[in-house]
């Protein structure tokens, strides 16, 4: 179990953190290197001569990029990568229209997992806030970004202010037509940490756990919060949560202000998945499609015709509704398929996931961070089988674990069917489902999932101690009538319960009959216990008790009943016995 830390041990870590990672650059070092990034751009007359010998038309793509913070960063992108073009494909326009979408604040709170690479930090940190800026005209924007390591946010500090600085922004967007200044820098506030617009914008750098006193935003960017030994670290790891969750998030100029969290998944117990337990909208891209991964795809592709300010229209791909598009009801690949292969081949991912341990390709290029060296249970060791090879003599049970409640990172109502071969000792799973059901729903949803089982299964349901618990028992056994049924109280924590399925599991005793559940209930297990979510580990701890308290003594005579307690004996609403 992970200790807690004191109060006064975190900051203390946290506090070392900053200072070691704080930046040495001097303010003149900066400002050489924003010089320097800047005559490194192309020119005005290169970049207009590159589009013009490309056939493109140059007022066209400034309207584009006005409304589309997608083809903005395809048009500035070769005045900051001069000599290095843009890769692009449907994971760089997925990041783009989410964070599109927070400026038409359509999204509050957007956390962004992807793989290294993938060029996160250059669109979230440089390219989007300069979007708004310019394009979007709102210059009077306040943004604090913060990361791990102050030299990474002061690099994109540096980006921000050489790009503004461009010949090319200058023009279209910090000027008008008689070329006059819209906006420009503040010279009384400008520094490696922190700029400020004439209107009162500004950017301001700082690193996790750095102080932010006396500053506040409309837009929070936290970009890769921990790196990757710091995240090993359970001290500095949590003080880097505790940070985000309690000083950084209250820095808001009001309600309205945005907030962006962009990183690779390193640690189970991570800021992203606080942030996933906190509600925040998570657009996910694993670097090879799962199925069944166990975070939620918030938003998938769906054409729709653009309107520009100039009057044409253009198809532009701008939202994203439910799904992945690597998905097979999507008309992609399915499992394996590869996020970004224009960037990253077969060949690359492949060599990289050689050289990587499970762990760092679990979190980083998957972003489903498992506990080092695995958690309890080796699911590798679990045989999937076709129906067919299923014995027929089996003891049956299923298993529930209740919830009421459908408010998104609540707990799932769960079930799994199972059944123990008691001649080789092998249990069987046969189905396994989780559903967010409100209270008005939860009987329709029990009902549906029992008329589905067969008569001989032993439906097992907890039951709180207290009269609530009596009372909800009578209340759902009316769904239950002509089951054989049972409502017993839980003993125990979770840990203790799901033991006997664990060491089964690794006995090599476990078989999933093949089923579209299958992923998602070996994704649970695997990290278990310290995976947020444990329904399903749950019900399948009740699934084999049942089995095993159904089954008779040794001395008990053939077909012996065992008895089934029910809520009520008056009300004859299920089998009191249960004969084998």
């Amino acid at each position: 179990m992970t200790r807690k830390y004191s109060q006064a041990e975190i900051d203390a870590a946290l506090a070392a953190e900053v200072e070691r990672t704080k930046s040495v650059i001097t303010e003149e070092e900066y400002q050489a290197q924003v010089k320097a990034t800047r005559l490194a751009m192309l020119s005005e007359e290169q970049y207009l001569e590159l589009l013009f010998r490309d056939g493109l038309e140059l007022e066209a793509q400034i309207i584009e990029a006005e409304d589309s913070f997608r083809a903005y960063a395809k048009l500035m992108w070769p005045v900051m990568e001069a000599g290095q073009p843009m890769v692009t494909g449907w994971a760089t326009d997925a990041m783009c229209d989410h964070l599109q979408a927070v400026t038409e604040d359509e999204i509050e709170k957007l956390a962004i997992f992807v793989p290294p690479g993938m060029a996160k930090s250059a669109l979230t940190c440089v390219y989007w806030p300069t979007w708004e800026w310019g394009p979007r005209k709102m210059a009077w924007l306040r943004y604090i970004t913060a990361s791990y390591s102050e030299d990474l946010t002061l690099g994109t500090n540096r980006l921000s202010r050489a790009l503004i600085d461009s010949d090319i922004y200058m023009r279209w967007w910090r000027k008008d037509s008689k070329g006059k200044d819209l906006w420009g820098i503040d010279s009384k506030q400008d520094s490696k940490t922190e700029f400020q617009t004439t209107l009162r914008g500004m950017r301001f750098a700082t690193s996790t756990g750095g102080t932010i006193t006396g500053k506040r935003g409309h837009r929070l960017i936290f970009d890769d919060l921990h790196s990757a030994s710091q995240a090993e670290s359970d001290l500095i790891r949590q003080g880097q949560v505790q940070w985000f969750k309690e000083s950084a998030q209250n820095r808001v100029v009001d309600a309205k202000a945005k907030k962006v969290l962009i990183m690779q998944r390193l640690h189970e117990a991570d800021v992203g998945g606080r942030a996933i337990e906190m509600g925040w909208t998570v657009l996910c891209l694993p670097m090879r499609y799962e199925h069944d991964h166990p975070l939620v795809w918030v938003k998938g592709p769906v054409y729709e015709t653009l309107k520009l300010r100039g009057g044409d229209t253009v198809e532009n791909l701008i939202r994203w509704g439910d799904g992945d598009p690597r998905d097979e009801s999507r008309g992609g690949q399915g499992d394996g398929e590869l996020l970004f292969p224009e960037r990253f081949p077969k060949k690359y991912v492949d060599l990289q996931e050689e050289e990587m341990d499970e762990y760092a390709v679990a979190g980083q290029n998957q972003q489903s961070p498992q506990p080092r060296g695995g958690g309890q249970v080796k699911v590798d060791l679990i045989e999937i089988v076709e129906f067919t090879q299923v014995p027929d003599a089996l003891v049956r049970a299923r298993g529930w674990d209740l919830a009421s409640s459908k408010k998104k990172g609540s707990a799932f109502t769960a079930c799994v069917k199972g059944g123990l071969d008691q001649e080789t000792g092998y249990l069987y799973f046969f189905d396994a489902q989780m559903e967010r059901k409100g209270p008005g729903e939860l009987d329709d949803f029990i009902k549906e999932v029992v008329e589905n089982d067969e008569q001989s299964v032993l439906e097992s349901f907890p039951k709180d101690p207290a009269q609530a618990g009596d009372f909800q028992a009578h209340h759902l056994s009316k769904n239950l009538v002509g089951r054989i049924f049972e409502f017993t109280p839980e003993t125990g924590d979770k840990v203790d319960r799901f033991k006997p399925v664990a060491s089964l599991i690794n006995a090599g005793k476990v078989r999933f009959v093949r089923g579209p559940w299958n992923d998602k209930l070996k994704n649970q297990m695997k990290k278990f216990p310290t995976g947020k979510f444990k329904d399903l580990c749950d019900a399948s701890s009740r699934m084999l008790m049942a089995i095993t308290l159904s089954m008779p003594e040794e001395d008990d005579p053939p077909g012996a009943p065992t008895v089934i307690s029910i809520p009520n004996p008056d009300e004859r609403l299920a089998l009191e016995y249960r004969t084998r």
